[in-house]
């Protein structure tokens, strides 16, 4: 078992090595670099105006640790045929699973230290915390965080049940170790405890549901392959086509002619495929947070502009999307129609963004200023569509 897994591990990490390359694409990169800027910035705005103490604070921090309870789930690197081929392993099968909890934890455990860092100058602001205090709350994260995959190890020996109780758990030990540190922590311990023992007892009473086993990590995967299909082709993985059809109000504004038959194909395409709509959506949702944080005209301007410029890089691949359907090269229609609807979805979508962002702008900087920022970016979203992107998908 500990070769399987020393094997079935190292094709894992190649794997996701692979694809994060495509991931920590330089674009993407230049983007969390702004992302990280305005968060400081803004984070270290917000510590000046808070006051001291400031209890209420409590509650924002226990939503935070909370959603960081979420994050990381129990790793087992099954595969289908396994429930053929390992049944006669079944007894030793739990040696193999215990390794998958260990390597779990580490990218988990890695995650709440760097939350539980991150808020330490607000806990020493509003909470008065020393750094003995801060150390307990991020040994609590950890012993639950720790407890929580021995119990999704448990999952795999019994039915599920009574699942929410475990959200009960972690509510009650981040709330006492907010309001009652050392009690919190010693709580964690026991859940964590308590978490083993029921593996142990699962183990000697309970037969292993490969079934469950299968599904759950096939499931995991999936999630994972959805993420990397956001920046790369992944492989034998197809993304979801939802309806939708209460935006077909937006497709009636299409005229129903010849000459918007790439149109119409294009809109429809970009509210269906959830790859290019969901994308879409988070980088407009994104820009305008960092918006809300930076105050700064010139940066800014920056800001939309690199917004304005991933739109455009990250929909590209819309623009071929149909090539390999036989039917679309039998439309009478030239190759610079196709060029002109593309771009013509483009400007619809750069305009509702640009249009929002005058919005913050206006909001968050002053009114001359504001103005003069939005002519700008105008101006380079104009720019963006009648000189960069005719001449990127001519070639």
């Amino acid at each position: 078992m500990n070769k399987l897994w020393q094997i079935r591990l190292k094709k894992h990490q190649q794997q996701q090595f692979r694809y994060l390359r495509y991931v920590f694409n330089d674009h993407f990169v230049i983007a969390l670099i702004f992302l990280f800027g305005a968060g400081v910035y803004g984070y270290a705005q917000l510590l000046r105006y808070l006051p001291t103490p400031c209890m209420v604070m409590r509650w924002p921090v226990l939503l935070i640790l909370m959603f960081t309870m979420q994050f990381g789930h129990l790793a087992t690197l099954i595969e289908p045929a396994d429930n053929v081929f390992l049944l006669p392993q079944t007894p030793r099968i739990y040696h193999f699973l215990q390794k998958g909890r260990r390597y779990s934890c580490l990218i988990p455990a890695m995650f709440i230290l760097l939350v539980n860092l991150a808020l330490y100058p607000l806990l020493v602001k509003t909470l008065h915390y020393s750094w003995p205090l801060c150390i307990n709350l991020a040994l609590s994260c950890l012993l639950l965080k720790d407890g929580i995959l021995r119990y999704e190890l448990a999952l795999v020996y019994q039915e599920r049940r009574f699942h929410w109780l475990i959200y009960g758990f972690e509510l009650l030990i981040i709330v006492l170790t907010l309001w009652v540190p050392y009690g919190g922590c010693v709580v964690a311990l026991l859940f964590d405890v308590m978490m083993a023992q029921l593996v142990r007892h699962n183990l000697q009473n309970t037969p292993l549901q490969w079934q469950y086993l299968i599904n759950n990590e096939s499931q995991r995967m999936t999630n994972l392959y959805r993420f990397y299909n956001l920046f790369t082709d992944v492989p034998g993985f197809n993304s979801r086509i939802k309806r939708r059809h209460y935006l077909d109000w937006l497709l009636k504004k299409i005229p129903q002619d010849h000459q918007h038959t790439y149109a119409y194909l294009y809109a429809r395409g970009f509210l269906r495929r959830t790859e290019y709509s969901n994308l879409f959506l988070r980088l407009w949702i994104i820009n305008l947070l960092v918006l809300c944080l930076f105050h700064y005209p010139l940066l800014v301007i920056g800001i939309n502009a690199l917004f304005a410029y991933l739109i455009c890089l990250q929909l590209m691949p819309l623009f071929n999307q149909y090539v390999g359907m036989v039917m679309t090269h039998l439309y009478p229609l030239t190759f610079s129609q196709r060029i002109q609807a593309f771009i013509t979805l483009l400007q619809k979508l750069l305009l509702l963004q640009w249009f929002t962002q005058a919005l913050v702008m206006l909001l968050t900087l002053p009114t001359l200023t504001a103005l003069i920022a939005i002519f700008i970016n105008g101006l380079l979203i104009a720019l963006l569509l009648k000189g960069y992107l005719p001449r990127k998908l001519a070639n």
